[in-house]
């Protein structure tokens, strides 16, 4: 595998802008922080719209990552 920028601009939010964020609020007890909270809380709201987005957006994830389509 041949790195560039953007694997490194990738890497480097998959850390600092998920990861850590993530450890972080699970390992001080805040579990509220966390990304699927927020989407279930966001969902448990009745956002509609938001509960769309959010399947099409995992739907397209798992495709693409899985199967490498949607590139």
């Amino acid at each position: 595998m041949k790195w560039n920028s953007w694997s490194l601009y990738w890497l480097l939010w998959l850390l600092i802008g998920f990861l850590i964020p993530e450890l972080y609020a699970i390992i001080s007890g805040h579990v509220e922080n966390t990304l699927s909270f927020q989407v279930w809380h966001l969902e448990g709201n009745g956002a509609t719209f938001f509960r769309w987005v959010t399947a099409a957006t995992f739907l397209w994830l798992f495709l693409h990552m899985t199967f490498r389509i949607f590139t």
